[in-house]
């Protein structure tokens, strides 16, 4: 289970980054949402830029939380920063949205994800063959050692550039190299992104809409 320090490294250090953006006297939620976006993306792009000159192990991932979490640190000592308020919203609608929400999504996504790859939805699988080929090569072929900075191979058309989105899918792989299934991996990031989405549906409905 040590992936799972990944997941916190990564959303503990964008919720530090939050207030370098000027966005503040945000509550605990919205900037715990919002550390998640930010900090998945940047260690996707930090992945695609430090394996370049290291491949992806369990080092190098180890590697990144360290200096995530010291970075986390850093800024939380620091007078650029703030303490979220711990208030939640008190609407009885918002509990319910959350916790309906979180129980049927991590129900669904573990009744698909679990039966991978034995048992895989005809529509996903074009997605999963793409995503687990790329992984695979980033982790043990073609890609681990790669020759050029800014492009990744093909790992299923000899002599083609990977035309794909490798940010998100660098993230599930580092996920991997620290032992997450892809089903774990996937269910993860999925169920995150969805309450992401989820809330923010919630906020902006909230702001603008009289109830």
């Amino acid at each position: 289970m040590i992936w799972i320090l990944l997941v916190f490294s990564s959303t503990f250090l964008g919720y530090q980054l939050i207030p370098l953006f000027r966005i503040t006297n945000l509550t605990i939620l919205p900037r715990f949402f919002s550390g998640w976006l930010l900090g998945s993306i940047g260690t996707g792009i930090v992945f695609y830029i430090t394996s370049y000159i290291i491949p992806i192990s369990f080092l190098h991932s180890f590697l990144i939380i360290i200096a995530q979490i010291s970075g986390s640190y850093f800024l939380m000592k620091s007078k650029r920063t703030y303490k979220s308020n711990l208030l939640i919203d008190p609407n009885p609608w918002f509990f319910f949205l959350i916790i309906f929400t979180a129980g049927i999504s991590l129900s669904y996504l573990a009744k698909i994800y679990r039966k991978m790859p034995n048992n895989i939805p005809n529509i996903m699988v074009p997605f999963y063959d793409d995503e687990m080929s790329f992984i695979t090569s980033v982790l043990y072929g073609c890609n681990r050692r790669r020759s050029n900075p800014f492009f990744f191979k093909n790992p299923r058309i000899s002599n083609f550039i990977y035309y794909g989105y490798p940010v998100p899918l660098l993230y599930t792989a580092g996920l991997m190299s620290l032992g997450a299934s892809y089903s774990d991996a996937s269910i993860i990031i999925c169920f995150m992104n969805i309450m992401v989405t989820t809330f923010t549906f919630y906020y902006i409905s909230k702001k603008y809409i009289h109830w």
